[in-house]
């Protein structure tokens, strides 16, 4: 089974869930909430009180609350417990709405799987996984080539207990990011990146080291290429 420390999901959750947004969702709908995750926590903090005077202003604002859901799923991921059910509430709304939303859908599932972490009771743990597990698998179903659902999921599995069984999940994710990723311009190469370290840590963890080196060597290259440009 494949498992990893709470660093691997901190990293998805933050600079990668940002960058999918901006490059693939910032033209599907009409607002971007992709710049989220790079803001220091006291201008997130604000932000979050401009989405949430807005939806005081308007209940029916859903585009605001999706954006709060993905606030406190940042802020959650953080280490900032308290925020875990606020991200579900504003979620669930969304999806009340527009439930063939499938990137909400896996935002949900992904913090209701979070929920895990606030009892002590083992069965009500794994019943905040499955339910969770569930979303983001219906999710993947509906959108299989959509990154933002892809990664979230991906690094979700990642930071699971192993005897969950959803290892295979994200090796399932990252190979198929792995493959989406590829052609993209050169201003995704943070994404690229993301992904391969992640694929390699998979794949290594499945025993197929040949192919983990070689996607750790596409992602040295990357961060290598990345360096080389800030230096300039």
């Amino acid at each position: 089974m494949i498992r990893q420390k709470s660093t691997i999901f901190l990293a998805c959750a933050g600079l990668v869930l940002s960058i999918l947004l901006g490059f693939f969702c910032s033209m599907a709908r009409a607002e971007d909430f992709s710049q989220l995750a790079f803001l220091p926590q006291e201008e997130l903090f604000a932000q979050v009180a401009v989405l949430e005077k807005r939806t005081k202003a308007n209940s029916d604002d859903f585009p605001a609350w999706k954006g709060l859901g993905i606030a406190f799923h940042i802020l959650a991921s953080d280490n900032e417990p308290e925020f875990i059910s606020r991200s579900v509430d504003a979620l669930k709304k969304v999806l009340a709405q527009t439930p063939r939303d499938w990137e909400a859908m896996c935002y949900l599932g992904s913090s209701t799987t979070m929920l895990a972490t606030t009892t002590w009771n083992p069965m009500a743990k794994l019943d905040f996984v499955n339910q969770g597990g569930a979303l983001m698998d219906k999710a993947v179903k509906n959108a299989p080539s959509n990154i933002t659902v892809r990664m979230t999921r991906g690094c979700n599995s990642l930071e699971l207990p192993g005897f969950l069984g959803r290892g295979e999940l994200a090796l399932e994710d990252f190979c198929r990011l792995a493959q989406l990723v590829e052609g993209l311009p050169q201003s995704a190469d943070p994404l690229k990146l993301s992904v391969y370290e992640k694929y390699a840590f998979c794949l290594r963890q499945d025993g197929r080291e040949t192919e983990a080196d070689h996607y750790k060597n596409l992602a040295a290259k990357l961060s290598e290429k990345h360096l080389s440009e800030r230096k300039k």
